[in-house]
């Protein structure tokens, strides 16, 4: 009998604890997220004015292989992480991997100075991160991709 009235009580206190926060029924714009805590897709994604060729021809124009990585013959992959911003810009701009400091710091350089198209959910604009490769190789230095 005393496991009945506690299985009571416990009920009785639950119903009081929902009926003071009622559900609220306004409607609320969604929150858009960046993409590393949106959990479906980007309906338009962030785009490099141009395109992804014209994004890789400004990279080969820019970066500068560090000279003594080309010396050294050091060559691999830059993994940049950034964030396109609602208008665009790109910040938080990092190496992730390099195959050196220098060939980070130089990509991290070039990154700043671009700005993309910026990604929309539900025709707003919202912040996306990306990780994007930069290979560098040490036969082709002029050629970044």
């Amino acid at each position: 009998m005393k496991k009945f009235g506690l299985l009571i009580l416990t009920c009785c206190l639950c119903t009081i604890s929902k009926a003071q926060n009622p559900i609220d029924t306004t409607y609320h714009t969604p929150t858009l997220l960046t993409k590393s805590d949106w959990t479906g897709s980007v309906e338009t994604e962030p785009t490099y004015p141009g395109g992804v060729d014209e994004l890789y021809k400004y990279l080969n124009e820019h970066i500068i292989y560090p000279e003594e990585d080309l010396k050294n013959k050091v060559q691999g992959k830059v993994f940049v992480q950034f964030v396109v911003e609602k208008d665009g810009s790109l910040t938080a701009i990092k190496a992730l991997r390099s195959p050196s400091i220098a060939m980070g710091d130089e990509c991290i350089r070039v990154f700043k100075a671009l700005k993309f198209k910026p990604g929309t959910q539900y025709a707003v604009p919202i912040r996306v991160q990306y990780t994007m490769p930069v290979s560098f190789d040490a036969d082709h230095p002029d050629w970044h991709h």
